[in-house]
Parts: structure tokens; C-alpha cells; sequence
């Protein structure tokens, strides 16, 4: 359930074997998110045994495809689609799969892109005969992130939601073509993302992303040479950058701040913890957004650690957890007395 690969030898301990250390478990998803499993699946055999009397209903839906949500028909998305959740649009509901055991409040959408500049091969000691397509794919990324940074600045409501990030595009990947140092390279390939908080809309980014690439291709020549002789147009050739957006987009989600489920996270969060520090994050979940469409009241938190979340050596602290347990029986609980009353 929701793990990622692992290979044994860069751990310290047997990824695949679950390892206790003091107030640590080691071992694969402990943290994302085997632990959040071993979490409910704790809290309704308590439920089970105890048979408390409910004014609500408590239900749990453990996600198969969190990790690949392009596998159509077999997760969370599917049961939406097919209306075998629509029974929890009533109340309110929890995507445990967050971390540092505080509310989150939201996430950004990812939109991977990439950039291929075409330039002109050529001897180093001739470079004002050919067109460098590796400054030429450089710049024109530069260029870029530098006009998407100043048409999607930080948004009033980033403040609000507390996010510890405004949106962001930068380039993580550059490929090239093999070759020699006294060579100039006719092309490379820049890969990256876009963050983009909630509050701008992923078709409104992926537009001005594609309205700056015609624009710079319309004026190729405008853009910085890194050097006297170098050129991004020749006689009989002129430099070019493609853009194409690379998989499926992640959307991101505020959730209602207003909502009597978090108010009860809340609660309980000061109660066990001893503070409430909600918090929103540029990193991206699948789904949330699109059930927060549906029409269902989603809010978000977890008890693992972020600093290990898909990392050699997670662990999950069995304290953290066993907080978390209690969190979550006293969110059922608070609910369920307003219900009553």
C-alpha cells in the first residue's frame, strides 16, 4: 500500500524486514505509508472490540494506486467515479498520508515540462559557425522561469493557508547527446516542473508557458549569447526550442478552513500534542483535489516524517504514531458528540 522501490544496499537496514531500533521502525513505507495502515487498522480492531455507540458512521478507504494514479480502475478515483463513496459526502473525511503529525492545510499542482533546443553543431574553435544548443536551451529555461515567476507571483491566499511556498518553475534535468569538449553541442534537452499553489489555475500556467516559447522562438536572436562570436542564427540556419509537457498534471488543494472536520483535527491535535501548527506545502498528492471537486470535505494529515518520505532509512517513530492514534480516536469522538447533541 502506497510504497516506492528500495534497494538494500544503500540502507543500513533490510529495507524489506521490519526493524525496531528504541523508539524507531525501520523499514519500507513505515513512514509512507505502511505506518498510516498499521495506524487505522489498529484503530478499528479497538472499534471492533469496543462496539462504542455512534451517531456516525466510520468508514476507511485504504488507496492501491497513491504512488502510479495513471492505473486506471483500481483506486480511489475508480470507487468515486462508480459512486461507492458517495455516502461520505455527508460527513467529513481524512487523506492520512501527510506528515509531521500537524494539519495540512494544502498542496500545489505538479506539471512536469521540457524543453529541447535545436542549434547547429560545430568546432569550439569556430563558434560563430554553429549555434550553441545547450546555452540556446539554457537561456530560453531561464528566460522562461523568469517570466512565469513574475506572471504567477505569491498569492494573497498562500498567507492564509499558510504555504511554505510560493509556486515555482525550475529545471531538475538537462540531457545531451554525447560528444567532445571541443565540440559545440547542436542540441540538449532541460526537464523540470511547475508548483503551482491552488489558488492559479494549471491551464492558465501551461498557456503563458506556451505563449513564451512562441515568443522567444519569434525572436531568437533577442536572447543573451554568453560570449562574444556565438549566435543563435546563422546564414542559413536559426536555433528553435520545442516545448512538451511531460504525463498527466497533479492538481493541488486548499481545503475548507472552515470546516467542522478540521476544527475537530484541530481540537484534538492541541489536545494530544500540546499545539496546533497547520501548514501547506508545494509537494502534491493525487486525487484530493478531484474528490474535493466531487463533492467530498477532505482534510489532511499524517504522522510519519517528511525527511525520510521516499528516502533510504525511513522510519516511522512509534510514539508519532501512537499520538496519532489517539488524534484520530478523539476526532471520531468530538464529531461524533456534535452529532449527538
Amino acid at each position: 500500500m502506497d510504497v516506492v522501490p528500495a534497494r538494500r544496499e544503500d540502507w543500513d537496514w533490510d529495507p524489506f524486514k521490519l526493524t525496531r531500533d528504541g523508539d524507531k521502525v525501520y523499514g519500507r513505507g513505515t513512514t509512507d505509508c505502511l505506518g498510516h495502515v498499521a495506524l487505522l487498522t489498529q484503530l478499528f480492531i479497538h472499534l471492533a472490540v469496543t462496539k462504542p455507540k455512534l451517531a456516525v458512521s466510520v468508514c476507511a478507504v485504504f488507496i492501491a494506486n497513491e504512488e502510479n494514479s495513471m492505473i486506471e480502475g483500481v483506486g480511489v478515483d475508480a470507487l468515486v467515479k462508480n459512486g461507492k463513496l458517495d455516502h461520505l459526502k455527508n460527513g467529513w473525511g481524512y487523506w492520512i498520508d501527510t506528515s509531521e503529525s500537524q494539519p495540512c492545510l494544502g498542496t500545489a499542482s505538479s506539471i512536469g515540462w521540457s524543453v529541447h533546443a535545436q542549434g547547429h553543431m560545430g568546432h569550439s574553435g569556430v563558434p560563430h559557425k554553429a549555434i550553441n544548443g545547450l546555452i540556446l536551451g539554457y537561456q530560453s529555461v531561464l528566460e522562461i522561469c523568469s517570466r512565469f515567476h513574475r506572471d504567477f507571483p505569491p498569492h494573497p491566499y498562500e498567507a492564509e493557508w499558510k504555504f511554505n511556498c510560493c509556486s515555482t518553475m525550475k529545471m531538475t534535468m538537462v540531457d545531451m547527446p554525447p560528444g567532445a569538449i571541443n565540440q559545440i553541442p547542436a542540441e540538449c534537452t532541460i526537464k523540470g516542473d511547475i508548483r503551482l499553489t491552488p489558488f492559479y489555475k494549471i491551464a492558465d500556467a501551461k498557456a503563458k508557458v506556451e505563449h513564451y516559447v512562441k515568443e522567444i522562438n519569434d525572436n531568437i536572436t533577442s536572447l543573451p549569447t554568453c560570449g562574444p562570436g556565438f549566435s543563435y542564427e546563422l546564414g542559413y540556419k536559426r536555433g528553435q526550442i520545442n516545448l512538451t509537457w511531460l504525463g498527466v498534471p497533479l492538481s493541488g488543494v486548499a481545503v475548507d478552513v472552515k470546516s467542522p472536520g478540521l476544527k475537530a483535527l484541530e481540537k484534538a491535535t492541541v489536545e494530544v500534542q500540546g499545539e496546533c501548527q497547520p501548514f501547506s506545502l508545494t509537494g502534491s498528492l493525487p486525487l484530493i483535489a478531484e474528490m474535493k471537486d466531487a463533492g467530498f470535505d477532505l482534510q489532511m494529515i499524517g504522522f510519519g516524517h517528511s525527511i525520510v518520505y521516499h528516502g533510504t532509512n525511513e522510519y516511522v517513530s512509534v510514539e508519532s504514531m501512537r499520538k496519532g492514534y489517539v488524534v484520530l480516536s478523539r476526532v471520531i469522538e468530538i464529531l461524533n458528540n456534535e452529532q449527538m447533541q
